[in-house]
């Protein structure tokens, strides 16, 4: 079996670099945030998002792997 563009089979092994990326940002805003004086003010703020803060992240995720 061949494929045309071998490369972009590599490129998919770049996904898991981009989610590891995406979660290590994540875990240092939360850090950034709690060791901050802002915890108060953001406690205050209302409801939090939950889930859905990740939603546009996971569509660019998908759609690029099926672009690769």
């Amino acid at each position: 079996m061949t494929f045309l563009w071998p490369g972009m089979l590599f490129l998919l092994l770049l996904l898991p670099l981009f989610v590891g990326v995406y979660l290590y940002l994540q875990r240092r805003r939360r850090t950034a945030v709690t060791s901050g004086g802002l915890k108060t003010a953001q406690g205050n703020s209302g409801r939090s998002l939950g889930f859905r803060r990740h939603v546009p992240e996971i569509f660019f995720l998908l759609g690029l792997a099926i672009l690769l």
